[in-house]
């Protein structure tokens, strides 16, 4: 059965195409991959907060679009 679901990168291919199917979650995971060695190094708690937002928009992205929501948004400001 067809349903309108997607992640975010069914955005990314809306707004980008296939280049941003491609560079945006490499990225990503390039930058969570560094994240993740830093804390091992410096055990900054910083580095940690930074980790989980974002592990955590990765594991909400399965979910619902919850990128987004404005109360996403305004309850972390």
């Amino acid at each position: 059965m067809w349903t309108n679901t997607g992640t975010y990168i069914r955005e990314l291919h809306a707004d980008f195409g296939t280049t941003g199917v491609l560079l945006v979650p490499y990225l990503l995971g390039l930058i969570i991959t560094w994240l993740w060695f830093k804390f091992h190094e410096n055990k900054s708690l910083f580095t940690l907060v930074f980790l989980v937002y974002l592990y955590i928009i990765i594991g909400f992205t399965f979910l619902m679009m919850v990128t987004r929501l404005n109360q996403w948004f305004l309850a972390n400001f």
